[in-house]
């Protein structure tokens, strides 16, 4: 039966009854505590009874030492490694220690971790090492950050095979008012991320203008040519159109033999003599001049104003006087008549 301080049982001579006792301990309080538990009997009026105790291991015993190190601070997004140091104080014993965080109201506007080598480790008999706690906070955390400055405290606990202690080490983050933030974004109503794509979107249009404008420019010059050069031809029209074409002029009174097999006269069945075998007979007039003889001079044809004198044989084979209005000169020259 479970004992009950109203109403006490009179427990009979060798037997036994079993007591719950119910305590706590005070907030801070730490150490190795005794607890001590007396019975008296009633019916010897308090004399006859007996005393028991119970040893409690109550928060840290000093076995383990954590000291922190100096704040740290971060005034940009990234993140940083806040350093504090462990002693194993115990004299004789090593201790596996474990090493956790609680956030705290960092929890919200960044991540805390232990680093992965610094998670858990053995640390012999008055043995000290270092650990290091991660804090990261991102771009738009930063940017989110209800303070352009904030203090975040991290609470970090040892424990260990004899001990569990705690410490709190500290990361200030500081934020330029200048780069915004959630109540500068809320009062401009444009965010860092909207203003650097209001940047490049400009620089692209810029880019896409610039093209724009070279092709243009680059079409119109073309344009410009084609009528210009339109406008010169129409211009040679205008001037020299009426002007007969050129005849053809032998170069030193030698013209450019013709090929073999386009000379009618020489594949012809006489050969080359064909003049011969179809003249007709044919007697000579009176008053004619015996054959063989010069043919009589021709009427001097008149030449136009301004073109050069017909040269003696007159107007060369197949010009009329229009042509060598306009190029008697270049005919002269080649033929070395001038």
């Amino acid at each position: 039966d479970q004992y009950n301080p109203d109403s006490p049982p009179s427990v009979a001579q060798g037997a036994s009854v079993n007591i719950t006792v119910q305590y706590s301990f005070d907030v801070g309080t730490n150490g190795l505590l005794e607890m001590l538990v007396s019975a008296r009997s009633i019916q010897s009026g308090g004399v006859a009874g007996g005393t028991g105790s119970a040893i409690f291991q109550v928060g840290a015993q000093g076995w383990i030492d954590l000291t922190p190190g100096t704040i740290v601070t971060l005034d940009s997004e990234g993140w940083v490694l806040v350093n504090l140091t462990i002693h194993n104080r115990h004299p004789t014993n090593s201790q596996f220690i474990r090493l956790d965080v609680e956030s705290g109201n960092a929890r919200q506007f960044a991540s805390v971790r232990v680093q992965s080598e610094d998670s858990s480790f053995v640390l012999d008999p008055d043995m000290k090492r270092s650990a290091a706690i991660k804090f990261s906070i991102t771009e738009t955390q930063y940017m989110n950050l209800p303070e352009d400055e904030m203090l975040f405290n991290i609470t970090v606990i040892a424990t260990g095979d004899d001990d569990v202690s705690e410490a709190v080490v500290q990361v200030n983050v500081i934020r330029d008012s200048s780069s915004g933030g959630a109540n500068a974004e809320g009062e401009t109503g444009m965010g860092l991320g909207n203003i650097i794509a209001f940047i490049i979107g400009g620089i692209i249009v810029l880019g896409l203008i610039a093209v724009l404008a070279k092709v243009v420019l680059s079409t119109n010059r073309e344009e410009d040519e084609i009528l210009s050069l339109e406008g010169y031809q129409r211009q040679l029209e205008e001037t020299y159109g009426s002007m007969p074409a050129a005849p053809d002029v032998p170069v030193g009174g030698i013209s450019a033999p013709s090929l073999p097999v386009t000379d009618e006269v020489a594949n012809s069945a006489y050969g080359g003599a064909a003049d011969i075998f179809e003249q007709q007979m044919a007697t000579t007039p009176s008053g004619s001049p015996p054959a063989g003889s010069p043919p009589l001079p021709t009427a001097q044809e008149e030449v136009p104003s301004g073109a050069p004198p017909l040269p003696p044989g007159g107007l060369p084979d197949g010009w009329d006087m229009t042509q060598w209005a306009h190029y008697g000169e270049q005919y002269l020259e080649q033929q070395g008549l001038k």
